[in-house]
């Protein structure tokens, strides 16, 4: 996914409850486990 506005506010990068913008961009394996939309 890209993000638009990167703060949180258009919604584009959430995947669930988790936005990537504001919680990411980098994530460990165990966090990636638990969000259905990502292939690890």
């Amino acid at each position: 996914r890209r993000m638009k506005c990167g703060m949180g506010f258009c919604g584009h990068c959430q995947i669930n409850n988790v936005y990537v913008c504001l919680d990411g961009p980098v994530f460990n394996y165990e966090e990636l486990s638990k969000l259905k939309e990502t292939e690890v």
